[in-house]
């Protein structure tokens, strides 16, 4: 339960410290919830979009699908697979300085 009220709290340190503790793939409960994390972009691409149908939605997710909806965060393959098709043209390599230049000016 201290890692939950910790998440709840301080939800950036307490991945730090669980990447700094187990490196790229690192994996802490949350209540009775075993959470895996990813920290480097290579593994993410695995789990995002090479490999994808291999991974699924834990618990967490499958139950925020109640409250989110079934978005490129909570669906499952192949309903993923269709959404992230439809959302990848705005996260081409030419569009990303775009937003980094906007989030720099909101961060502002």
């Amino acid at each position: 339960l201290a890692a939950l009220r910790r998440y709840r709290s301080d939800p950036v340190g307490l991945l730090r410290e669980a990447h700094a503790r187990d490196g790229d793939l690192a994996t802490f409960r949350l209540g009775p919830q075993r959470v895996h994390s990813v920290g480097h972009p290579d593994l993410a691409a695995q789990v995002l979009i090479a490999r994808a149908d291999a991974f699924h939605k834990g618990r967490l997710l499958q139950a925020a699908r109640a409250v989110l909806g079934d978005g490129p965060l909570t669906s499952e393959e192949p309903l993923h697979r269709r959404r992230q098709r439809l959302i990848a043209p705005g996260f081409a390599h030419r569009r990303v300085p775009g937003y980094a230049r906007a989030m720099v000016a909101e961060g502002e």
